[in-house]
C-alpha cells in the first residue's frame, strides 16, 4: 500500500507542477518576440520527455518507482496535444480560458486513484 500511495501522490505532484511551469510559461513569453516564436514554434512537446522517462524506467528498474510517476504525470498533463497530434481537435483545450482540460485529468486521476485503493483494500 505504501507503494500505491506514492505512486499517486507523485502522479498528481507531477501533473501539478507541470501545469503550473507550462502556465507560468506561458504568461512570461506572452509577446511575439522572435525568441519566443522559436520557443512555441518548437515540435519539441514535454509530452514527449514524459515517455522518455517512462522508457527510461523500464530499463532501471531501481529508479521505476520514481521515474514512472513522474513521466506519467507530464504526459498526462499534456493529454489535449497528444490527442490533437493523433488526429483529435482537442489541441484547443490546453491551456483554455478555464483550464478544463486540467480539471478533467485531475478529475480522471482522482477516480482512478479512488478505484485503486478501494481494490487495494479488498484484497
Amino acid at each position: 500500500m505504501p507503494k500505491l500511495t506514492t505512486f499517486w501522490k507523485s502522479l498528481f505532484i507531477s501533473v501539478t507542477v507541470t501545469r503550473l511551469v507550462t502556465f507560468a510559461l506561458k504568461v512570461t513569453l506572452n509577446t511575439s518576440s522572435p525568441f519566443t516564436e522559436r520557443i512555441v514554434g518548437d515540435q519539441l512537446h514535454h509530452y514527449q520527455l514524459g515517455l522518455v522517462l517512462i522508457v527510461f524506467s523500464l530499463f532501471y528498474s531501481k529508479q521505476r518507482s520514481k521515474l514512472v510517476p513522474i513521466g506519467l504525470g507530464i504526459f498526462l498533463e499534456e493529454l489535449p496535444v497528444v490527442l490533437g497530434n493523433l488526429g483529435l481537435n482537442t489541441t484547443r483545450f490546453y491551456h483554455s480560458v478555464f483550464e478544463i482540460d486540467f480539471v478533467v485529468i485531475l478529475g480522471m486521476l482522482v477516480v482512478c486513484w479512488a478505484i485503486t485503493r478501494r481494490l487495494s483494500e479488498r484484497g
